[in-house]
């Protein structure tokens, strides 16, 4: 990174993925060339990228492919755009000409582009409110919109479920970015909220529903987070102050000449993500890349085929930056997992596959283990997920051993949603519970007895089947806690038809149905914590502030009450309260200091990580929110004499994940914050020992 980059302003959070735009699957290597026109009888650039005589498009589609993989394998991109289009047969089209249009050829391709390594930015043709004077016909309003904009949105929500259903894997849950290139929203909110709803609704029809983002410009989303608080959002900013915006043009680029690491580089730290006046952080934004001019070097534009310099000419480029490396699925890395006071155990994923590591220790390359799967520890026992759809294990005899037993299969392949949502849970001397959430949106578990007790293998699991508690809504993430001897365990859970709308609920096990405390976010995370005679549970709200609720055990029934679920924040004015929203998509983590006081951590809404302390009113019996502090890196700041942690230095020049994990843990009388750390072409840990002054600490992964 140049000099002129280490010290960042502070609205820039520096991505760690850079990949293409949309790019045509059917190029033509002399786009960008000159040619002589014979209706305007004068010589004109190639402006579209496919051959008028190349009419043979599967050789075309081999070729494009070709070039996908060696690209990937050559260059730090990580993820493709991908226009998710083509016909209905089944439904009326009320839709644009650009959603039927099928002859990019990507959903044709998508299995093959995902087999390279890939990471695809799914994108949908929706109508835009594009202006009489747009050159986009394809997605104009109809002279009928505000007649037909409520159907228009349901037949578009039924299409894309359509498409996505003919994609190959699972794609249950899967985030489809709509695209509104131009013009204000305010018209477009009631067709989105129509089409989001439908786009969430699973009709039993082999459709699964998936999750909604947009593909907007900056000046629409705040109005576009009050009516849809939880979408996914993909900026269209292709400037910055300190990159000049250029005429349109998009030459293809080839990794014909490479750096001395063998790969083509981009530049990702010219064009940060930022959160502007909307103090948010996208999944992602657009850029634009710069000619020679700017100071990038030739490999970086050149057209396909030969490499043929004259393509720098071309002024502009776009292509983009992410905080995760596969939009479909957004998940920051590294992942993390913690339990009790043992080292963090992390994992991150490279182009050469999966390392896993205590903090502190030497990492191990795995390369079987799905890339941004979830990590679960138990003790000394390490689970996690590989590229197959096992649930898959690890283990070392003792706390201080350094080395890691080989991965091994502890539950075949099953049908584990593509969300993944995995948590697993110990009733000492008893049974270890796991617990994952299926393809058809149902609660499965496996059980190991306890190997002391019964003379058992170690990771002799069995099936236990299909645990029946309810509704489970489909894009629900799940916890467990052990609270008075039982294993309790926390999900979202429909409320009726309208899957827009979501319930926490709660469940001990193996009791029959559950019981709903309280709406939340649909996708929200949730954090647990267990004192000896209280259970807390936190999750973000339709608002977006986190909320929690507590309980404690009837000693007649001999079952937890619940209070109502409500906000963790206070009200200093009669305007509202004066604190920060989180992220709609934070990690929540929380941690025991006491038996007096927890501490809860989350990323709020502009990404900067927040801790709360909540603390037991003796007197109401209850707990309440005492404090809320938030953790901006600062490089002013100087490492005092104390130690820093082995592999940790200074945080310069880096940046916070918000979609990526989060973990407190205690320490004595210090609690200890990690993060998902950013950084273009890398990620890593980032560490504030909070009380300690210093700076934040990081560690490359």
């Amino acid at each position: 990174m140049g000099e002129r980059y280490k010290h960042p302003p502070p609205t820039w959070f520096l991505a760690p993925f850079g990949g293409l735009d949309r790019a045509y699957f059917d190029p033509d290597p002399n786009f960008g060339h000159l040619y002589y026109d014979t209706k305007l009888k004068k010589k004109v650039r190639q402006t579209k990228p496919i051959r008028p005589t190349w009419t043979d498009r599967q050789v075309r589609v081999e070729w494009i492919l070709e070039w996908y993989k060696h690209l990937y394998d050559n260059s730090n991109f990580q993820f493709s755009g991908a226009y998710l289009s083509g016909e209905d047969p089944t439904q009326p089209s009320l839709g644009t000409g650009g959603s039927r249009n099928e002859v990019r050829g990507w959903r044709q391709n998508w299995g093959a582009l995902l087999e390279q390594g890939w990471g695809l930015w799914p994108i949908y043709p929706a109508f835009a409110n594009v202006g009489k004077t747009s050159g986009q016909e394809d997605v104009k309003l109809p002279l009928d919109w505000n007649e037909t904009r409520i159907a228009r949105g349901v037949s578009a929500g039924i299409h894309i479920k359509f498409l996505t259903s003919k994609l190959p894997k699972d794609n249950n849950g899967m985030v489809v970015y709509i695209d509104n290139e131009n013009g204000s929203t305010e018209t477009m909110i009631p067709y989105y909220r129509a089409m989001f709803q439908e786009m969430q609704t699973d009709r039993g029809d082999g459709r699964p529903p998936v999750r909604a983002g947009l593909y907007i410009r900056r000046d629409d989303v705040n109005r576009v987070l009050e009516a849809f608080p939880d979408v996914f959002l993909w900026l269209i900013e292709t400037e910055t102050k300190d990159v000049k915006p250029v005429p349109y043009g998009k030459p293809y680029l080839t990794p014909v000449q490479r750096d001395a690491t063998g790969q083509s580089r981009f530049e990702i730290e010219r064009y940060p993500i930022t959160r502007w006046q909307a103090h948010y952080m996208p999944v992602g934004r657009q850029c634009t890349l710069i000619g020679e001019s700017e100071g990038y070097t030739k490999s970086i534009i050149l057209s396909v085929g030969k490499g043929d310099t004259k393509a720098l000419s071309i002024p502009g480029w776009d292509f983009d930056v992410s905080f995760v490396r596969d939009p479909r699925f957004p998940q920051g890395g590294p992942r993390f997992a913690c339990h009790s006071e043992d080292p963090i155990v992390y994992s991150a994923f490279a182009k050469s596959g999966v390392t896993v590591a205590e903090l502190g220790s030497q990492a191990f390359s795995v390369k079987e283990i799905e890339a941004d799967a979830p990590l679960s520890r138990l003790g000394q026992e390490l689970y996690s997920i590989d590229r197959s759809g096992n649930v898959v294990s690890t283990s070392k005899p003792a706390a201080k051993a350094s080395d890691w037993t080989r991965w091994e299969t502890v539950v075949p392949q099953g049908d584990l949603r593509r969300i993944r949502a995995l948590s697993i849970a110990r009733v000492p001397g008893t049974e270890f519970l796991m617990f994952w959430i299926t393809t058809k949106n149902k609660i499965y578990v496996h059980r190991r007895l306890d190997p002391v007790r019964t003379q058992r293998q170690p990771n002799q699991w069995e099936s236990l089947g299909v645990w029946e508690v309810g509704d489970v809504h489909p894009f629900t993430n799940i916890s467990s806690v052990l609270f008075k001897g039982r294993a309790w365990i926390f999900f979202m859970q429909k409320m009726g038809d309208n899957l827009s709308e979501a319930s926490l609920s709660v469940t001990p096990w193996h009791a029959q149905g559950s019981t709903q405390l309280g709406p939340a976010l649909k996708g929200t995370h949730v954090a647990t914590v267990a004192t000896e005679n209280w259970l807390l549970v936190f999750t973000i709200n339709k608002d977006r502030y986190l909320q929690f609720t507590h309980a404690h055990l009837d000693p007649k029934t001999n079952t937890p009450v619940f209070s109502g679920l409500r906000n963790a924040l206070i009200v200093t004015s009669k305007s509202g309260p004066n604190e920060p929203k989180m992220h709609p998509h934070t990690r929540i983590a929380a941690c025991i200091r006491d038996p007096m006081s927890i501490r809860v951590a989350a990323f709020a809404s502009d990404g900067i990580p927040c801790v709360f302390d909540i603390v037991f009113i003796a007197g109401a019996a209850r707990w309440e929110r005492a404090g809320c502090t938030l953790h901006p890196i600062s490089e002013n700041q100087t490492v005092r004499t104390t130690s820093t942690p082995r592999g940790f230095i200074v945080s310069k020049a880096w940046t916070f994940n918000p979609y990526g994990d989060i973990a407190l843990v205690q320490k004595d009388a210090r609690s200890e914050l990690y993060c998902a750390g950013a950084c273009p072409d890398r990620s890593g840990v980032l560490l504030r020992r909070i009380g300690e002054k210093e700076p934040w600490l990081r560690m490359d992964t």
